[in-house]
């Protein structure tokens, strides 16, 4: 009687396992999908910028916003030049063009309010906003997005440091 209770418990703890591999399975593929939907035309732009130019982005960051926007940051080391893409827009830049670049991401109880860059190229301000709204410090989302934010805020002064 408890042989048979133990096989029938495992047997339907292996059947929860499967289906949780393919559901799992599943996901990462639409989620695989989703990325490349938001990054893919993006990084057309950038293809087509650097054939355009005569380009060779060797080093190539991809970040994305708590609003599903990409960004990329490409660079051409061997002539100093960085292009920043995203859905909106597309400008390349030599890196001593780069004048500044300052992040906002304040907290409060345990909370961050927003998560926001500020870059100037030239004359021009470029806005990033990483996250609009209020995030859990702790939470799995407010690690994304306090990463994204202090990945894209590290490699934008890494450029700065280049130049």
């Amino acid at each position: 009687m408890i042989k048979n209770t133990l096989l029938m418990v495992l047997a339907i703890l292996a059947l929860l396992n499967f289906y949780l591999i393919f559901v799992g399975k599943k996901r990462k593929r639409a989620n695989s999908e989703a990325y490349q939907a938001i990054m893919g035309p993006i990084e057309m732009k950038l293809i087509e910028l650097q054939n355009r130019k005569g380009y060779r982005f060797s080093d190539v960051r991809h970040y994305m916003t708590r609003s599903e926007c990409g960004i990329i940051l490409a660079g051409d080391m061997e002539r100093k030049v960085a292009a920043l893409a995203s859905s909106s827009f597309i400008k390349d830049f030599p890196f001593s063009s780069l004048k500044s670049v300052s992040g906002s991401c304040p907290e409060s109880n345990g909370t961050f309010k927003e998560a926001i860059i500020e870059i100037v190229i030239d004359e021009e301000r470029i806005t990033f906003e990483i996250s609009t709204s209020s995030f859990e410090k702790k939470s799995i989302l407010g690690h994304s997005i306090k990463r994204t934010y202090g990945d894209l805020l590290r490699d934008l002064q890494a450029v700065i440091e280049l130049s």
